[in-house]
């Protein structure tokens, strides 16, 4: 069994933007409160898979390879920091991307191929969203630590676009010191 998923690979201009909100936000974070996800694991998620066996692994593996000239790149850039399930009580700290709904309509085509190939429905709607990090399970943030958390990373200003023009399914080796991340196969927008 492989642990793999679907994402757009983002430009270095946005990872490293995202980078300046995370390390704000650690900044204002107790020691060990939050487990920071690692620039190098940047990236925004289509379909997380997980277990696949060789012959549905195989078969993510075409998918992604079909998309490779057959999606548009497009142009996005940072905006809004929050939470899941909720500022109120974070569980997941996030950076949203803008598109003007570009990147959401690339998301519905990739799950619309994705259904098509057998693979099912996305088991919740998709949301352009960067992780940040996560707080544990059994950690408990009161309402003002999350605000003061969650405005640290919030922008000043509007930052600059930049274009995501990659799809890679990346295997994901989770282990003690954090998860691994190696793409399998990279798919690359269309030339406009």
């Amino acid at each position: 069994m492989t642990r793999v998923f679907l994402a757009l690979v983002l430009p270095p201009g946005l990872i490293e933007t995202a980078w300046g909100v995370s390390l704000r936000m650690q900044e204002v974070a107790p020691p060990g409160l939050v487990r920071w996800v690692p620039r190098e694991n940047f990236h925004l998620t289509l379909r997380f898979f997980g277990d696949l066996d060789r012959a549905r692994l195989d078969r993510a593996l075409s998918e992604t390879a079909a998309l490779d000239g057959a999606f548009p790149a497009v142009t996005a850039r940072l905006g809004t920091v929050s939470a899941f399930p909720s500022e109120s009580r974070p569980s997941v700290l996030w950076i949203g991307l803008q598109s003007g709904g570009k990147l959401e309509a690339l998301a519905a085509e990739v799950d619309r191929r994705l259904v098509a190939a057998g693979f099912g429905p996305a088991d919740k709607p998709w949301k352009s969203h960067l992780t940040l990090g996560r707080i544990g399970r059994e950690e408990r943030i009161s309402p003002p630590l999350a605000r003061n958390l969650l405005s640290s990373g919030r922008l000043t200003a509007e930052t600059s676009e930049d274009t995501i023009g990659a799809i890679a399914l990346i295997e994901s080796e989770l282990r003690p010191q954090g998860a691994r991340y190696t793409p399998l196969r990279t798919a690359i927008a269309a030339r406009s």
